[in-house]
């Protein structure tokens, strides 16, 4: 489920919510932890997998952004987006990437094309993110470089 659908965190199978869930409907099932969860998926094949369903599309575009989580760490998480054929959105989380450096513009266009070239699309990308200032300033740092 989590593998497939991409868009909930490993940690929802510890949540008290899904983990009653689970006990109404299957009492004798233990819930893994999203330790085992990870240890489970096979990342490299998941991301061989998206790497193929991206090549079909000539254009993607990504959604982005930068936070800071209440422990205080910092976060970039990278969401590609493309319509197929038959006008269906597929949508793939790449990456959520610990950012302990300043989100200066230059450190984000870093992160942000390291990322694109490692999954193949970096060529092929058009970038919706929000409008502060370093975002902004990010995109425009080598505007060749973003379609």
């Amino acid at each position: 489920m989590i593998a497939v659908d991409m868009t909930l965190p490993l940690c929802f199978v510890e949540g008290e919510g899904f983990l009653q869930f689970m006990k109404t409907v299957c009492p004798e099932y233990t819930t893994p932890s999203r330790t085992v969860i990870l240890n489970r998926l096979n990342h490299d094949f998941v991301k061989k997998e998206i790497v193929s369903v991206l090549k079909n599309f000539p254009f993607v575009s990504i959604t982005t952004d930068a936070w800071l989580s209440l422990s205080t760490k910092s976060y970039m998480t990278i969401n590609v987006h493309a319509i197929d054929e038959l006008y269906n959105l597929r949508s793939f989380t790449l990456d959520t990437i610990e950012m302990p450096e300043s989100h200066t513009a230059i450190n984000i266009h870093n992160r942000l094309s390291q990322s694109l070239k490692e999954w193949g699309i970096f060529d092929k990308v058009g970038v919706v993110h929000d409008n502060a200032a370093n975002m902004v300033a990010a995109m425009r740092l080598d505007s060749s470089e973003y379609p």
